[in-house]
């Protein structure tokens, strides 16, 4: 299975490269080609062995995930046929991103993967990459104190959102998964993960720290003792001068808007728009790939850099109407129902990757930006995978 081992291991890599393309306005997409070509040849080594799984939930979710492929890719089509002024690019990134999925729906030839192992690789590949982000980052901190979020958040990590998705399914593999007996090994790794997570400053990611945690103290029974440590963690983020607490203090100061970024009342102005779009076409959406402000006056400013909503939900709302919002609940909801019969640890950790997408969801694209695409696949291919199965009730 070294293609599989090369697949998770390359995938945290392949995520901080996206951040030197995104510096040099390089196209990301390609990087999809990668991990598509590692998982077709990962077919070719499996060994078979004698499964009992139910195929029930996992058909509706298939199903639902390539109905709202399908779907976007009709949509898109209707944008490049109606309105000459957009391109196919939007229809073939799509078609290209399916094309796996298709294949793991359909292909299902019982073999079995060894989770605990994958993810171990893919935990070893995501610290590598939090070293050396820690390494650019020291530095800046120590120069610029705690308005060094600003230089570290648009000149070394500026996918930070997609970046942080990343290292939160590491942390949740070590959460949930039997990758290191050695806890005090656990706590480092995951004191590492979690500092390089608050250094991406951003705001989305601590959101979902915050409900990995407490979907953990839920699931280990210890609600209380959890609680207690996020109230401190936030009471001295919230007293103290560092770049962290500036950062979210600058979210809702006003009077800031173009000092450093002006991401949260931009938003707000996308939502505005984004909605009233929605409200003009709401079953079918003004089509995927139209910016929330075509056909308005800012069009010709943002055209080019605001294609999306940066909030999933409501993306697919305006762009894709009722239908394809439907399409996206009915995905999240029966990638969470289909987890269920697993063992407990690959159940726990199935479902704190469908929590990573949903809340990171209110603060991006995740169908569109390459790590959150990686979500698909490697929930697809744990789903179709990890066989071992017992009575488990969330």
């Amino acid at each position: 299975m070294y293609c599989l081992r090369i697949l998770f291991f390359l995938l945290p890599a392949i995520s901080g490269l996206a951040n030197v393309f995104q510096l040099f306005k390089l196209p990301q997409s390609v990087l999809v080609i990668i991990p598509i070509a590692l998982l077709a040849l990962s077919f070719f080594e499996m060994k078979k062995v004698k499964v009992n799984t139910t195929k029930e939930n996992k058909f509706r979710m298939y199903m639902s995930i390539i109905c709202l492929y399908a779907y976007t890719i009709i949509s898109s089509f209707y944008v490049f046929i109606a309105d000459g002024a957009y391109d196919l690019k939007n229809s073939v990134i799509i078609l290209i991103n399916i094309i796996p999925l298709v294949w793991i729906a359909f292909y299902r030839p019982g073999y079995t993967i060894d989770l605990n192992n994958l993810m171990k690789i893919y935990v070893y590949s995501t610290l590598i990459m939090c070293f050396l982000f820690l390494l650019f980052c020291i530095p800046i901190l120590l120069i610029n104190g705690s308005k060094a979020w600003a230089f570290i958040s648009m000149n070394v990590i500026p996918n930070r959102n997609d970046s942080s998705i990343i290292m939160l399914i590491a942390l949740s593999a070590l959460f949930f998964l039997n990758t290191f007996n050695s806890v005090m090994l656990r706590i480092v790794f995951s004191s590492i993960i979690v500092i390089s997570i608050l250094l991406t400053f951003s705001r989305s990611a601590y959101l979902c720290v915050a409900a990995l945690v407490l979907f953990y103290s839920i699931r280990s029974g210890h609600f209380l003792r959890y609680s207690v440590l996020i109230g401190c963690v936030a009471i001295l983020l919230i007293f103290t001068d560092n770049p962290i607490s500036d950062r979210l203090f600058y979210t809702f100061e006003s009077g800031n808007v173009g000092k450093y970024d002006d991401s949260t009342s931009l938003r707000f102005q996308i939502w505005d728009y984004a909605l009233s779009k929605f409200s003009e076409n709401p079953v079918f959406g003004v089509g995927f790939g139209k910016g929330p402000f075509f056909d308005t006056l800012l069009d010709a400013k943002y055209s080019n850099s605001i294609l999306y909503a940066h909030n999933y939900y409501i993306t697919q709302l305006y762009q894709l109407g009722i239908i394809g919002f439907s399409l996206s609940l009915l995905t999240f909801f029966y990638m969470a129902k289909s987890a269920l019969g697993y063992i407990s640890s690959h159940c726990s950790f199935i479902i704190s990757i469908v929590i990573i997408f949903s809340v990171a969801s209110f603060s991006g694209e995740p169908l569109y930006g390459y790590p959150k695409y990686v979500f698909f696949v490697i929930y697809c291919l744990l789903m179709n995978n990890c066989i071992q199965r017992e009575s488990f009730k969330i």
